[in-house]
């Protein structure tokens, strides 16, 4: 998409998942181990979720796109947790378990 309509979609959101806006981002804590955030410029980005789940919640924001692609673009990163951040082939390794750790990184 060109764009996610972050204010609507956060309130859908939240009516399910706990969600919290940052700058330019909305982020959903879809279970305790997984974690969605989504950008005001159409992207949205998943840790910890299954192929099916994050096809969830694609299907979910569809409605809060503007101009939305043809087709998926798709990344794949593995990530565990280490002691200090770093990327090692496609594998990132993160400090902390913490959402800000995931925002920065997406």
């Amino acid at each position: 998409a060109a764009s996610y309509n972050l204010i609507s979609l956060s309130a859908s959101l939240k009516k399910e998942f706990a969600a919290a806006s940052y700058r330019e981002a909305l982020h959903c804590s879809a279970s305790t181990a997984s974690d969605v955030f989504f950008f005001s410029y159409g992207v949205l980005v998943c840790w910890g979720l299954s192929e099916e789940e994050e096809l969830d919640f694609v299907k979910r924001v569809k409605s809060f796109e503007s101009d939305p692609l043809s087709r998926i673009e798709r990344d794949f990163y593995e990530f565990s947790y280490g002691d200090h951040l770093q990327l090692q082939r496609d594998e990132f390794i993160l400090p902390m378990h913490d959402a800000l750790s995931k925002l920065s990184i997406s």
